[in-house]
């Protein structure tokens, strides 16, 4: 009986260090360090959250944490296109159709 339970042990202990070190040589999901961003530069988004000096936007399906490129303000609903991407936070800027709209 201590033999049987000592090998099974052994064999699920084998099998968690094999899925370990396979895992290991695997790549890094997209959007991840070191990859392409899941945004990339030069996409489009909408402010959901005025961006004041920071707030969200609404890019690529998801919700992200944006600042304007300026620190200027940037009210809901405006039309933005990403310039880079800084950590966790997207850099925007309004989209030239959207910003010749709002100042008239």
């Amino acid at each position: 009986m201590i033999i049987t339970v000592v090998v099974t042990a052994a064999a699920f202990m084998a099998l968690i260090v094999y899925a370990a070190v396979r895992s290991r040589g695997m790549p890094a999901p997209v959007g991840m360090a070191g990859t392409a961003a899941a945004v990339p530069p030069g996409s489009a988004g909408v402010v959901r959250r005025p961006l004041e000096p920071t707030g969200t936007i609404s890019a690529g399906g998801e919700e992200w944490s944006a600042r304007s490129v300026d620190d200027r303000p940037i009210e809901r609903g405006t039309a933005v296109r990403i310039v880079k991407r800084d950590g966790l936070t997207l850099v925007v800027e309004p989209e030239a159709s959207s910003s010749s709209q709002s100042s008239s």
